[in-house]
């Protein structure tokens, strides 16, 4: 067989895997008639080896060529991003959000892009797994904490902000456990959480009030629709809540 570096045509991989990746480039080829841009030209022999070793990356790339075409372009794949980045990066794009369903809209478009670019690293570029893993790990974290800010803030508008008796705002604490406590997610991983919040009461400054752990579990609630449902975008990541005092049981938000 080849090795890797010799790749750079359809036939110079295996027979059985010519029919897949040679249907794969000719229907990203059709999407152009005209003319397929001259940089997916220059990258052919990566693209043909996303076809061949990652049905995400190949359906993704038939779903969004575009999306390979600028990101290509802009050279992104050849760069590590930092923690700080990915969380700046969804933060900023959730600041213009309105409504619940565009704050779905805008955190899947995001965990589509940025997973393109970790999947394409990891499986064409062949960057080591401790940087796959910790990217993963952080764009996990962005795309928790960025929506949790902006649901947090809605919810205060309706049912009033939870106070602590010293009078500091309370926020909901996400604990992450498992592989995404230790930084170590993987591309398929779900997320393990745990809710907590510090103090019990009622919060302040709505026309009627509630109880915190009551806003604190609807807060819950919403976050894990935002991250876990599907929608016409996909999802972000499956949430799995069962590992939190008394399981399924238990109350999702704890004191």
């Amino acid at each position: 067989m080849p090795s890797v570096q010799q790749f750079q045509a359809i036939t110079d991989y295996p027979e059985d895997l010519q029919p897949v990746i040679d249907r794969h480039w000719e229907s990203l080829t059709s999407k152009y008639p005209d003319s397929l841009p001259q940089v997916f030209e220059a990258h052919k022999s990566n693209i043909l080896k996303a076809f061949s070793v990652s049905d995400y990356l190949a359906e993704t790339i038939q779903r969004y060529p575009d999306l390979l075409l600028n990101m290509l372009n802009s050279g992104v794949f050849d760069h590590h991003q930092s923690k700080e980045v990915f969380a700046d990066l969804l933060r900023r794009e959730i600041n213009e959000v309105e409504t619940e369903p565009d704050l779905l809209r805008v955190t899947r478009q995001f965990r589509r892009r940025e997973m393109m670019r970790i999947y394409w690293r990891d499986l064409v570029q062949r960057v080591d797994f401790e940087t796959t893993s910790s990217e993963v790990s952080w764009l996990a974290e962005a795309c928790i904490s960025a929506p949790l800010d902006w649901l947090y803030s809605k919810q205060c508008e309706q049912y009033g902000v939870p106070f602590s008796r010293d009078g500091e705002q309370q926020m909901l604490i996400v604990l992450a456990i498992g592989t995404l406590g230790a930084a170590e997610l993987n591309v398929s991983s779900d997320i393990d959480l745990i809710f907590a919040f510090l103090e019990a009461g009622e919060t302040r400054g709505a026309s009627r009030s509630i109880y915190k752990q009551t806003f604190f579990v609807r807060l819950g609630q919403k976050l894990i629709q935002c991250l876990d449902c599907v929608t016409a975008d996909g999802f972000v990541f499956r949430v799995d809540m069962r590992l939190r005092a008394y399981g399924q049981g238990g109350w999702l938000a704890l004191c």
